[in-house]
């Protein structure tokens, strides 16, 4: 009975034995299910992008009155589209008017000025002709006679600025005009 017990127990120990020099199997790859349906073709698919920054204009201009004023209406809304020439705003109208009617003033001021200088070299045109002769006959002295002429010259120079004081004049009431 002592060999059947050795003998057991060797086959025991043999059969422990032999399953540890093998590999352990390879798990199998089993594939997950699938849920096969139909295709639909009216699903819409929308290419969305979310994004955080500023918006900016390709084109924009900056304005500004050609005259100082107060705004006194508005034409057009922020962001509207214009053309060349369209009206933005208006200025203060009674302010344009004053200054239409400040420009007449100065040139009816101007037109008064420039007659004066007119008769006053009329008249020292004459006085200085006739000094001239005066001093031909010997009646004036040479320093009578030049002061006549150097009064005759000034006295054109200041018809000739009142002239340009006039052309001025004009040419403010046509600004003032055209900023109506």
């Amino acid at each position: 009975m002592k060999l059947k017990s050795i003998l057991g127990l060797a086959a025991g120990i043999l059969l422990a034995t032999e399953g540890c020099d093998k590999a352990a199997p390879e798990p199998v790859e089993t594939r997950p299910l699938v849920k096969v349906g139909q295709v639909r073709r009216n699903v819409a698919f929308a290419d969305e992008l979310g994004v955080q920054g500023t918006v900016r204009t390709k084109n924009s201009a900056t304005i500004s009155a050609r005259i100082p004023g107060t705004i006194d209406a508005i034409f057009v809304e922020e962001g509207a589209s214009v053309k060349k020439g369209t009206a933005l705003f208006r200025v203060d109208r009674e302010n344009l008017d004053n200054a239409v009617r400040a420009a007449t003033d100065d040139l009816r001021l101007a037109k008064a000025q420039l007659e004066q200088a007119r008769v006053q070299n009329e008249k020292a045109s004459l006085d200085a002709v006739r000094m001239k002769r005066l001093f031909a006959s010997g009646a004036v002295t040479k320093d009578q006679w030049e002061r006549a002429d150097v009064a005759a010259k000034t006295t054109a120079a200041a018809a000739e600025a009142g002239q340009a004081g006039v052309t001025k004049a004009e040419s403010g009431l046509a600004v003032a005009r055209k900023n109506l």
